[in-house]
């Protein structure tokens, strides 16, 4: 497998301070590309919710595993 040519870019600005034309900027930027840098900037994304969602999930799962053969 050979790496893509293409090179993402990134926007590392403060939310808060984003005006309504970088967001436009961001969205043209975003909306130019093609199908596989969409498909490869979603997998990227849904990574990144794992990483930071999935540790609290399994404390939960196991909190409550504890919880239900504690009150049996």
């Amino acid at each position: 497998m050979s790496k893509p040519t293409e090179s993402l870019t990134e926007y590392r600005t403060n939310p808060r301070k984003i005006q309504e034309s970088d967001q436009d900027a961001i969205y043209q930027a975003y909306v130019t590309q093609s199908p596989e840098v969409h498909r490869k900037m979603t997998r990227q994304l849904l990574r990144k919710m794992d990483v930071y969602l999935l540790p609290f999930v399994v404390v939960m799962y196991l909190l409550n595993f504890l919880d239900r053969k504690n009150l049996s």
